[in-house]
């Protein structure tokens, strides 16, 4: 996907020119290379593990180490539209002495292409880089609660200029910006209930050896290592988690009590798994109400015989003749 958009990007630039449009495609690579080294490099130096891949529109820079100070971060990913614009300026520097012809094309859109990228890469939205140095300085300051902010920050400037690309009659680039704020809003889907303490290294590393014990199905060291995590935390992210691991053991142990009061108080943050098995273990215990609430959720996303049977069970318990008839209905369907 990365050659065909390289390639995209240099027919247009090129005016259909097929010869031309491979030495700019080859332009778009060398760019995208510089800029994920500006990333990779600085990276090394402070003793990350880096990996460079290639995606549809750009490149991606994936590093593992140790932790790094929000100040290492930050240059870390400043680097990327430095070294970018780096290649710019050398461009610069030699287009007057570039003889007319196909190679004076290259290197005057060599200088275009990384002024143009180093710019908009900057423009505070995720993920651009401009809208991971904002994620830095804000989580740097607030710690989760600036990580929250730099999404709704992120979703601000990506609709701003959206449209102004739309009033510009830059589609493409307006759809690229509206591709960022829907990135932006699931990003903060999957941090919202984020806290301070989900950031705790250590915390991190024992819920890594309890998810290890229990696919190892020791359920014995991995429900002493996941109520530790509830006991440290009692909410957030990794809180979910370890409650859903001790569910889950307590489901496949057929214990439905206890896996339905582990699942109740974070039943709003379950996925569709986890959804089915707080249903069965309300149908188990007759907790009709919390049954019906289940089973309806499930409902709406994968319909079936069986759960509209169990729906007009606990309709009937619950003296609710109307929904009872309407679920019979439906099961015999």
């Amino acid at each position: 996907m990365f050659w065909a958009v390289a390639f995209f990007l240099g027919y247009m630039w090129s005016g259909g020119n097929l010869t031309l449009s491979f030495y700019l495609m080859g332009v778009v690579t060398l760019s995208v290379f510089v800029h994920e080294m500006g990333h990779a490099i600085t990276g090394l130096v402070f003793r990350q593990k880096v990996k460079i891949s290639l995606l549809p529109f750009g490149g991606l820079t994936e590093r593992r180490g140790k932790p790094l100070k929000g100040w290492q971060e930050f240059l870390i990913i400043l680097m990327g539209p430095a070294f970018g614009f780096m290649l710019y300026l050398i461009a610069k520097s030699v287009y007057p002495q570039t003889p007319e012809g196909v190679l004076r094309q290259v290197v005057a859109f060599t200088a275009v292409a990384n002024l143009f990228w180093s710019i908009v890469n900057l423009l505070p939205v995720l993920p651009l880089d401009g809208g991971q140095l904002v994620r830095v300085v804000l989580q740097g300051i607030w710690g989760t609660k600036g990580l929250k902010a730099s999404c709704f920050f992120s979703i601000f400037f990506g609709i701003l200029f959206g449209f102004y690309f739309i009033l510009r009659q830059e589609f493409l680039l307006a759809s690229i910006f509206a591709i960022f704020v829907y990135e932006s809003w699931q990003i903060y889907q999957s941090v919202k209930f984020l806290t301070d303490e989900d950031t705790d290294v250590e915390l991190q590393r024992l819920m890594t050896k309890g998810e290890k014990a229990f696919d190892k199905r020791d359920f014995e060291k991995a429900k002493e290592i996941f109520s530790q995590v509830r006991d440290r935390l009692k909410k957030g992210v990794l809180y979910n988690q370890a409650t859903y691991f001790l569910a889950e053991m307590a489901f496949q142990e057929n214990l439905p009590e206890e896996t339905f009061s582990l699942l109740k108080p974070i039943f709003r943050e379950l996925n569709f798994e986890g959804i089915y098995r707080f249903h069965r273990a309300a149908m188990e215990t007759k907790a009709w109400k919390e049954a019906l609430q289940s089973g309806t959720k499930l409902w709406e996303i994968t319909p079936s015989r069986q759960l509209a049977k169990d729906n007009q069970v606990a309709a009937e318990a619950l003296g609710d003749e109307t929904a009872a008839k309407g679920w019979e209905k439906a099961a015999n369907a």
